[in-house]
């Protein structure tokens, strides 16, 4: 994480399906503990690029089939965050290709690590 100032923190990720790079912004260190109990609220802050507008918050232009496999995942995160296991532990994203499969695992992951108060290991692929 990247202090700008007292009141707002930046977190920067790239993304490893096409290096864009994905910003959100903190203002106020009550919103972490916001995020970390609510995935969903971190997902609509999230500033990512968009194809039409640039930047936009994920929150304005998430697919509804998006927020859907998000809500189902999302018990089994903030598990993962406290350091508990999950009751479903393995979760299968079926989509067509372009449908944000890679991005979709990108914005879980950068959860994962901005809330979580241990040491992560993440494999992907």
């Amino acid at each position: 994480m990247l202090e700008e100032d007292a009141h707002s923190v930046a977190i920067a990720c790239r993304l490893l399906s096409n290096h864009l790079p994905i910003r959100v912004r903190i203002h106020g260190m009550t919103d972490i503990a916001t995020f970390a109990a609510n995935p969903a609220a971190f997902r609509n802050e999230l500033m990512i690029p968009s194809a039409d507008r640039g930047a936009r918050k994920f929150g304005d232009v998430m697919a509804d089939f998006q927020r859907q496999d998000f809500a189902k995942l999302d018990p089994a995160l903030i598990s993962l965050a406290k350091g508990k296991k999950p009751k479903i532990g393995r979760y299968w994203w079926e989509r067509t290709k372009g449908a944000s499969k890679d991005s979709d695992a990108a914005t879980v992951l950068l959860w994962l690590l901005t809330v979580s108060p241990r040491p992560l290991l993440c494999q992907v692929g």
